[in-house]
């Protein structure tokens, strides 16, 4: 985005140099502070690099005009924004599991609320949002809308988070289809530990909810190989269970 965005030599027309001048030094200072908020986001210093985003933003919504530079700058700026927002969302939802405060939902929120609308279309955004709706209130039914718009995607994650939501429900024929769609995708060690946490965190909040067992044994024998402990969740569920219920 250097080569890109920078200019690389500048002409001075005698005629108009003091304006051109003034022109290529604004054109410098947006695209110097838009890169130096790609390095701080990559340093992970998203607090810093928002600022910087958000500075560049208010001055370009000043301009008027078509500059080529400036217009791919309004452009990126509200997705460059929404990457910070959902990196913190995410790793609020890290600190959520590992430390079962639900104080940080909160902040989850207000980093969803945060991404820009026009830039809320995506795989990310979607994961999270569904996450946030189940975490806040319980809203299964808006958390399984939002998963549906991710059928484009070829990725487990949406199928196994779709297939949670279906068994919250008790709906567990729909949540194991799921979980077979998924089965097709290879999957990330991350995203496995994430998952079975995710999962078990529910179950010890709602230990009503016992047939997250079964999808949870599922979920150990055929995607993580771990017929051991999927023996355990099974028996679990077998040993909860109300009459003949599922």
């Amino acid at each position: 985005e250097f080569s890109e965005l920078l200019p690389r030599k500048v002409n001075f027309e005698t005629d108009n140099d003091l304006f051109t001048f003034e022109f290529t030094s604004e054109w410098t200072l947006y695209v110097a502070k838009y890169i130096i908020g790609i390095a701080a986001a990559a340093s992970f210093d998203y607090n810093y690099a928002e600022v910087l985003f958000i500075e560049v933003e208010n001055h370009l919504s000043k301009i008027q005009t078509n500059f080529p530079v400036f217009t791919k700058l309004k452009k990126r700026l509200p997705n460059r924004i929404a990457e910070i927002n959902l990196s913190l969302a995410g790793h609020y939802l890290e600190l959520w599991l590992e430390n079962r405060d639900n104080s940080y939902i909160d902040n989850i929120t207000h980093h969803l609320n945060k991404v820009p609308k026009s830039a809320q279309n995506t795989y990310s955004y979607y994961i999270l949002k569904s996450i946030e709706l189940f975490l806040k209130d319980r809203d299964v039914s808006s958390a399984i809308l939002t998963l549906k718009k991710c059928k484009q995607v070829e990725d487990p994650t949406w199928h196994t988070n779709l297939s949670f939501l279906y068994a919250f429900e008790g709906n567990l024929r729909d949540a194991i289809r799921q979980y077979r769609i998924a089965e097709e995708f290879p999957f990330h060690p991350h995203s496995l530990s994430q998952i079975e946490e995710f999962i078990c965190r529910i179950i010890d909040d709602e230990p009503d909810k016992y047939q997250l067992y079964y999808i949870l044994g599922y979920f150990n024998w055929k995607i993580k190989g771990d017929t051991k402990q999927a023996n355990k969740d099974f028996e679990k569920f077998l040993e909860c269970r109300v009459e003949n219920e599922y």
